[in-house]
């Protein structure tokens, strides 16, 4: 198959699409952990823009730059409402089908709800119970044993979360 362009591979190309995948990662888990807010008006015409916007530069032989942007366009404006207001889940299963639907063409993100496995469990509730004695050096200690087995752990004011790293 040829293409307009020739690739164009560098390991700082490399670099930043693995922060981009990290970034989609983040907003995955944070979409997932977000709390219930109220119904949203925007939902789908945010929706209804990038599924459009995506379509448009991926028709346009394979233009991943633009249909990045409109996916990254939108995870700004629904990071903002998490932020702000919180989501309704019947709005959230409409963020996760589209992403869902753009994933069955970039196959980068991991929408696949992870559940710990009994040690990963153990290990956390250890870290908290460690941080609530102040004992950090341990809590550190867990946190990077938690990271060889591919979690990693945020700490926020409603307690400990997770997600998996790749």
């Amino acid at each position: 198959m040829h293409y307009r362009k020739a690739i164009d591979f560098s390991w700082s190309k490399l670099d930043i699409a693995r922060n981009t995948v990290s970034r989609l990662d983040r907003f995955v888990h944070k979409l997932r952990s977000s709390q219930k807010g109220p119904v949203s008006s925007e939902i789908d015409q945010l929706i209804y823009d990038l599924g459009h916007k995506f379509t448009e530069a991926m028709d346009d032989d394979l233009n991943i730059a633009p249909a990045l942007a409109a996916l990254f366009e939108f995870i700004h404006h629904i990071n903002h409402m998490v932020d702000s207001k919180g989501l309704e889940p019947s709005d959230r299963n409409k963020i996760e089908d589209i992403l869902s639907r753009l994933n069955s063409v970039l196959m980068v993100m991991d929408l696949t709800e992870a559940e710990p496995s009994k040690q990963i469990e153990e290990l956390i509730a250890e870290r908290v119970y460690a941080r609530q004695k102040k004992d950090w050096a341990k809590a550190d200690k867990i946190r990077n044993e938690l990271k060889k087995l591919g979690v990693e752990v945020i700490d926020t004011k409603a307690g400990a979360r997770w997600r998996k790293i790749r």
